[in-house]
């Protein structure tokens, strides 16, 4: 999971390095997205593997792991969102009914991302309370965040982009 979670850090250095240029507000805010969804992932990954280390109890390492996690993921949904209120990104609302009869400037699939911070902070909330069956929700979590970093590289390299010419 560390590993993929590099690999969409690595991808969205080369989408940013790539793209650099006049693009649209939320595109260059996906990239950096990407970045440090992809590197709190990775760390989230390896999070219970050093506390195994610390010889903790399972349940104590599921525990500590959990609520590590879900604290990296609450600030950075917390500063990503903030950060797209205050570039003049649409709001959701507009999203789905523009006001101007224009469409969004974002994909709307962006809205999973705080849709997918409940439902994984639900989980890793369910791991702190009641550690069995802990690293099975602890990954779920894990591929419910990666799914973000995946859509919002989507949304940065390919939306609202011609197709080239054949």
């Amino acid at each position: 999971m560390a590993e993929v979670a590099a690999a969409f850090v690595g991808f969205s250095l080369v989408a940013g390095l790539l793209g650099a240029g006049p693009a649209d507000r939320y595109r260059f805010l996906s990239i950096r997205d990407v970045a440090e969804v992809g590197l709190s992932c990775a760390g989230a990954a390896l999070i219970p593997s050093v506390l195994h280390a610390f010889e903790l109890q399972p349940e104590t390492t599921w525990r500590l792991a959990s609520a590590a996690f879900s604290l990296v993921w609450l600030a950075g949904i917390s500063i990503g969102t903030r950060r797209f209120v205050r570039s003049g990104i649409p709001s959701l609302a507009e999203w789905w009914a523009p006001s101007k009869g224009e469409g969004p400037q974002a994909p709307r699939f962006l809205v999973f991302g705080p849709i997918a911070a409940v439902i994984g902070n639900l989980l890793l909330g369910w791991n702190i309370l009641s550690p069995s069956s802990a690293p099975g929700r602890y990954v779920a979590a894990l591929l419910i965040y990666l799914t973000v970093a995946g859509l919002s590289f989507i949304a940065a390299v390919f939306h609202g982009r011609e197709e080239p010419a054949a």
